[in-house]
């Protein structure tokens, strides 16, 4: 786990919780415009730890696989810590089905790749909204 994009002065952060540092960046080229602070775990296991030290992140954008687990395995430690985080699930592969399922289970929405960076970045603007007190 280490720090990526990291911005001062600003009240978000993001977690990116994926294997591949190709795709992590990748999305971080995606959201340039997004003002936060962003943080990376490879698994769920170095999700669970930065989430326990750094208890203001806002927004988690996790891959559906991941080799420790999957992303009901992060949703879960986000309900299971009591975290206002919002989780955005992000896959390569996808249906109706899975979309279903990621907002059945509760988290905030699924972005099916390849996608746009107009779309990652309305989404994680909405996450962010949602989950700072103030701003939805």
């Amino acid at each position: 786990m280490r720090e990526t994009k990291p911005k001062t002065n600003t009240p978000a952060v993001v977690l990116l919780v994926m294997p591949s540092s190709e795709r992590r960046s990748m999305l971080l080229s995606k959201l340039e415009s997004v003002d936060a602070k962003f943080l990376a775990a490879e698994n769920c296991r170095d999700a669970r730890t930065v989430l326990r030290a750094q208890r203001d992140v806002n927004v988690i954008l996790t891959d559906t696989t991941l080799t420790d687990g999957n992303w009901c395995d992060v949703l879960n430690h986000v309900s299971h810590l009591g975290s206002r985080a919002n989780v955005v699930v992000t896959s390569e592969v996808g249906d109706e089905r899975l979309w279903s399922e990621v907002l059945w289970r509760g988290a905030y929405d699924l972005l099916l790749e390849p996608v746009e960076a107009r779309e990652v970045q309305q989404v994680m603007e909405g996450a962010l909204r949602a989950s700072l007190p103030g701003l939805a």
